[in-house]
């Protein structure tokens, strides 16, 4: 039928939501995540940019992780 599915889960973003955590909890899920860093709103839009274009045409049945790297553990 031509319908693509795919899923988005996005790690730790600099969003208000996490701002109740504070800065020192925000500063070390930083520092725990490989890239060094929260994620922002445009890399979580970007992931969605993608799978939404033509360049995913051929990608359905996914889940993009866009976490930095993180593993909780």
């Amino acid at each position: 039928t031509n319908i693509r599915v795919n899923c988005v889960a996005p790690g730790a973003v600099d969003t208000d939501m996490l701002r109740p955590l504070g800065e020192e909890a925000l500063e070390e899920l930083a520092h725990n995540t490989p890239l060094g860093r929260l994620g922002r709103p445009e890399d979580i839009a970007a992931a969605v940019s993608f799978l939404a274009s033509d360049a995913a045409s051929f990608i359905t049945g996914q889940i993009i992780t866009c976490d930095g790297g993180f593993v909780n553990i």
